[in-house]
């Protein structure tokens, strides 16, 4: 009996509520569970006819010959090649280094397992295949008779340099996961960023120099020479100042 009238009850508050009655409070949905699933947003992007990343050569054609090992190469910023071209996703190298052939394999393999038969994501490479040859003796060999012969090539990066892309109707969410697992795997320090990230980080940066209150800032005490410190300090760190190694 008490069942059928509290349902009555809770029938005639509905009934006043829809008849505009101002007698009642409105009714409280419960949205603890909901999510905010919205579309992504149209991005005017041409995907091309090939999506997938190409293999890159494993010895440049024609082959280079012996060099030295130029570590200005991989030491300081990248000045070029440090923003997506598209504006979407992509590998951030934190630290100079080189890519080996295995690597450019390995990211292809990932990333094209990814994009499998998906028809609006593509991918595409933003550093050069191995060009720069790396010598090494055998084991057990005496020294002298001149420079070794190569052994493999090798690509360099600076810091800063973005290695892939992978763009298309896709959100961050989705592509996280795979660019943070193939930036892991890469013998320098990476990461997965969106074009957010790098305006994040610049935005950082900036703030930092500006608002910085502390005056002992390394550039002063390498400039000053406080404590002799410039007998173990090297060229770089008067360009850099710490910043890049």
């Amino acid at each position: 009996m008490a069942g059928s009238v509290s349902r009555c009850c809770l029938r005639t508050a509905l009934c006043r509520l829809i008849k505009g009655s101002s007698k009642f409070s409105p009714v409280v949905i419960q949205v603890a569970g909901l999510k905010d699933v919205r579309p992504p947003e149209e991005i005017d992007i041409t995907i091309p006819e090939k999506p997938k990343l190409k293999p890159m050569q494993k010895v440049p054609d024609p082959p280079h010959r012996k060099e030295f090992r130029n570590l200005i190469e991989i030491r300081g910023p990248e000045l070029h090649n440090n923003t997506l071209k598209h504006g979407q996703f992509g590998i951030q190298a934190l630290a100079g280094g080189y890519m080996k052939h295995g690597h450019f394999e390995m990211i292809r393999f990932g990333i094209n397992r990814y994009i499998g038969s998906k028809k609006n994501v593509f991918a595409e490479w933003r550093v050069d295949a191995p060009y720069k040859s790396v010598t090494k003796r055998p084991p057990g060999t005496r020294m002298g008779g001149g420079k070794a012969s190569i052994n493999h090539w090798v690509t360099p990066v600076r810091s800063g340099r973005i290695i892939v892309e992978l763009c298309g109707k896709l959100e961050w969410k989705e592509v996280e996961k795979i660019l943070n697992q193939t930036a892991e795997k890469l013998p320098f320090a990476a990461k997965a960023v969106s074009q957010e990230i790098i305006d994040k980080d610049l935005e950082k940066d900036w703030e930092e120099m500006v608002n910085n209150q502390n005056p002992w800032t390394f550039e002063r005490i390498v400039r000053g020479n406080y404590m002799g410190i410039q007998k173990y300090t090297g060229p770089y760190d008067f360009k850099w100042f710490d910043k890049h190694k």
